[in-house]
């Protein structure tokens, strides 16, 4: 289960009508069989024989079996492993989730209960859509937690929240929900233990295998469900997994799966955003039956009705919470209150964003910062009537600008360097890098620099305190996906022009400084890349010496990782990466703990043509004859692959391509009887130039390029690995 591959083709068209089950499918890795005493009479009750159990006098010859042996007691803690960490409603990731205010979005919740009561005579798919900031992530997690109560008229089955916060991942949606139902019901369970038992790899196949397989089989075929109350299961936030194509698989499998089998006692709900490709697969002809809309309208009367209840509600809290403000005139006045309302129009996330600005304690002030925000509510120009369906947005946008407004002008370029690389980070959805002693780490700043920079945007952002910013769970992140838009937005936000640029920027200027550090420092560990990079916050504190050394460790080597990992994709990518990093990239590759896999790469970046050449101009590269190699020093004292390419009239010919590993492979595939082209060559034209590499230890890369001798439209290439003198000049 740890190793799990997806062997289905998911262009695949698989007919949902033929649930016949599959036969796993052959493995092609190794057998590893354990050897131990035969004993008589059953296998212990917490056991399943496996495939060899008690065999004796046969013969395999040249196996290719994959026995997988499953203990009921650790099937779900391997199941686990392939759902969403953190999606559940309930999940202390999300802690605390978003709620519908008390006394807001009744009619909502209602007309979702209506469907869970009429469930067998109705239909059995809720779509909930609205534009961002509407509260729909609060009405799911209101009808999760009263689905988890004993009153409630349906039994919560499972709840998958998606999130760009890392909650993102379509290919483990089906397992994250088919893990929570195993939870809550034991006959499920055991079925789906039985087909994972079968199967290993269920859990990575398609999602349109996996659906069959979790869903229509035993609910269906089976029939395992006998409980009194329909079993529920929300989606919300499906625009936000990664992969469009399986967002709208979803929506058809789930579609069909209501209208194919009614009387099934599922009940669905979808959350979204009413993105293009979600509108259109919700109004195809097969799937229109399967469902009731339910439109959050961001300026309908109900939803002017809610907001205003949560503002009063908050302000209320603020007024409690600061003693000042119960002197003198009530706080805040009437008018001054319906005008903050009305700006709101209906929308939650301005009004959440309003409060918590209102109520920022890096300010102390309520009564000064609602005044601020009311006299930025006059300065907000009326949009036409043709344009008033962006008016929320419009007004939002202006709160965004107001906020960012307040960082000091000294404080500025910091603040911009630490967005941007918030931005740049959730868009390659690398959350990991999201904790702030990482990013003291990669910019090469203090932390008090990093919490000056961001002390102004507590509005928007979640900025994890000193106290807790070590813990791998408190990540930076901004409270809603609308100010992330908004960033990204050069026409709205004028913060970014081309941000993917000034990002790949970001990344060079933090690479230069890491490289150049351990150049300077090297000499002091010859052995360690990683222990030259200066650490401005290591990941936690110790009062014990060696745990406090791995701490410190363990921040210098991410930070190293980092830095080499960027370096190569920049350069693979043909991104504007500086030459002379090439040096440096050098150097720290034979002082990291990872130069064989680096070496790795530099043959690949020879191997392209275009690469090749750019590599060459600058000198990374130079052009040796021939007749200055020595045959014995190919793959001489280390092992790594030879590639062998054979063209001819620009076609490649697969038998004449391959990868080869170690001297004694070397030897055979370039000087036998049938491949002797190579050392012909070699004898034959001393003078001939090859392209040659080497780093800093003497180990390098040969690139050969020669016409086939019979044919000479015909062209062979050798990359092999070469060592070359310590002392060459090469």
């Amino acid at each position: 289960m740890d190793h799990l591959e997806d062997t289905d083709n998911p262009h695949h068209d698989h007919s949902l009508n033929d649930h016949a089950r599959q036969h796993p499918s052959s493995s092609t890795s190794a057998l590893t069989i354990s050897h131990a005493p035969i004993t008589q009479g059953p296998p212990p009750a917490c056991e399943i024989p496996g495939k060899f159990h008690n065999s004796h006098h046969f013969v395999v010859n040249y196996p290719v079996f994959n026995d997988v042996t499953y203990n009921p007691e650790t099937f779900m803690e391997k199941l686990e492993k392939r759902t969403i960490p953190g999606a559940e409603y309930d999940s202390s990731e999300r802690d605390p989730p978003p709620r519908c205010h008390p006394g807001t979005r009744l009619q909502i919740v209602e007309q979702a209960q209506e469907l869970f009561d009429d469930f067998r005579d109705g239909k059995r798919l809720l779509w909930i859509v609205g534009p961002a900031g509407v509260g729909k992530s609060a009405v799911v997690q209101t009808l999760a937690e009263n689905a988890s109560t004993p009153s409630s008229k349906v039994m919560l089955g499972a709840s998958l929240f998606f999130s760009v916060n890392g909650r993102d991942d379509a290919s483990k949606a089906i397992p994250t929900l088919v893990y929570q139902i195993a939870v809550k019901h034991h006959p499920y369970r055991q079925f789906i233990h039985n087909e994972i038992a079968n199967d290993p790899k269920l859990p990575t196949k398609s999602i349109q295998t996996q659906f069959r397989k979790f869903f229509i089989e035993p609910f269906v075929d089976h029939d395992i469900y006998h409980e009194p109350k329909p079993l529920l299961v929300l989606i919300d936030g499906l625009d936000e997994c990664v992969d469009k194509e399986k967002q709208c698989e979803l929506i058809s499998l789930i579609s069909y799966f209501s209208v194919a089998y009614p009387d099934v006692p599922l009940v669905w709900v979808i959350s979204c955003r009413p993105e293009p490709h979600i509108t259109t697969t919700f109004s195809r002809p097969s799937i229109a039956p399967s469902f009731t809309k339910q439109e959050i309208i961001v300026d309908s009367d109900q939803a002017r009705v809610d907001v205003e209840r949560y503002l009063r509600d908050e302000l209320g809290k603020i007024r409690a919470k600061y003693s000042a403000l119960s002197f003198g005139i009530r706080w805040p006045m009437e008018h001054d209150f319906l005008k903050l309302s009305a700006a709101s129009d209906g929308l939650f996330v301005f009004a959440s964003i309003a409060t918590r600005f209102i109520d920022d304690p890096n300010h102390g002030n309520p009564a000064v910062r609602l005044k601020q925000l009311l006299d930025l509510i006059d300065d907000i120009p009326t949009l036409p009537p043709r344009q008033s369906h962006t008016q929320p947005m419009a007004k939002l946008d202006v709160l965004y600008a107001r906020i960012l407004s307040q960082v000091p002008e000294d404080l500025l370029p910091e603040t911009r360097k630490l967005l941007l690389l918030l931005l740049m980070l959730m868009t390659r959805r690398q959350f990991d890098y999201l904790g702030l002693p990482w990013v003291c780490n990669w910019l090469g700043v203090t932390p008090d620099v990093v919490y000056g920079a961001l002390h102004h945007l507590h509005s928007v952002l979640d900025i994890p305190s000193p106290e807790v910013a070590c813990d791998s769970s408190r990540h930076l992140r901004a409270f809603h996906k609308s100010f992330l838009d908004y960033l990204g937005d050069f026409t709205r936000s004028g913060m970014f022009a081309e941000f993917h640029r000034e990002g790949t920027k970001l990344d060079i200027e933090c690479m230069e400084r890491i490289f150049i550090e351990v150049s300077e420092k090297h000499t002091h560990h010859p052995l360690n890349a990683a222990a030259c990079i200066s650490v401005f916050w290591s990941y936690g504190s110790s009062q014990c010496v060696d745990d406090q050394k791995c701490l410190i460790q363990e921040a210098q080597e991410k930070t190293y990782n980092r830095a080499m990992e960027r370096f190569c994709l920049h350069f693979q990518r043909k991104e504007a990466v500086q030459f002379r990093y090439w040096k440096l990239f050098d150097m720290t590759s034979y002082l990291g703990h990872h130069e064989d896999e680096r070496f790795e790469d530099v043959r690949e970046m020879i191997t392209d043509d275009e690469r090749r050449y750019e590599l060459l101009q600058h000198s990374v590269l130079s052009k040796i004859p021939i007749v200055t190699l020595d045959a014995s020093r190919i793959s001489g004292s280390f092992s790594s692959a030879v590639l062998c390419k054979y063209e001819c009239l620009r076609a490649e010919y697969p038998q004449f391509r391959g990868e080869l590993v170690g001297a004694s492979h070397v030897a055979w595939y370039l000087f036998d009887d049938t491949g002797d082209y190579f050392p012909r060559k070699w004898l034959d034209s001393p003078n001939h130039l090859v392209t040659a590499y080497t780093d800093i230890r003497g180990l390098g890369w040969v690139l050969y390029e020669f016409p086939d001798l019979t044919d000479k439209r015909g062209r062979w290439s050798f990359t092999f690995p070469y060592l070359f003198l310590p002392a060459a000049s090469v």
